[in-house]
């Protein structure tokens, strides 16, 4: 029998191996008509880090509110958001 305050093996609770276990439950979003499956707490910057979206040149707005690049990391998406991105082009 282990010592007080010994922690045996079997009884380790195993380690989160992906972010979606380390934040928690998941949460569906729309993103450009897409629905999307991220953790809870993901920001408009993680979105756009599983999209594999390059973020030169990006618009981004969450239910029609434009946000800033400047809060991109801090925005905080929520169960059922809707969020347009879009790319800026040069043309004429």
């Amino acid at each position: 029998m282990p010592e007080s305050g010994e922690i045996r093996a079997e009884n380790k609770p195993a380690e989160p191996d992906t972010f979606h276990e380390v934040v928690g439950k998941a949460m569906q979003i729309v993103c450009n008509g897409s629905s999307q499956d991220l953790p809870l707490g993901a920001s408009v910057h993680q979105l756009l880090l599983q999209l594999q979206i390059e973020p030169r040149g990006l618009a981004v707005a969450v239910n029609d509110a434009l946000v800033p690049r400047t809060r991109w990391e801090s925005n905080v998406l929520q169960d059922g958001d809707r969020v347009t991105v879009i790319r800026a082009s040069q043309g004429g």
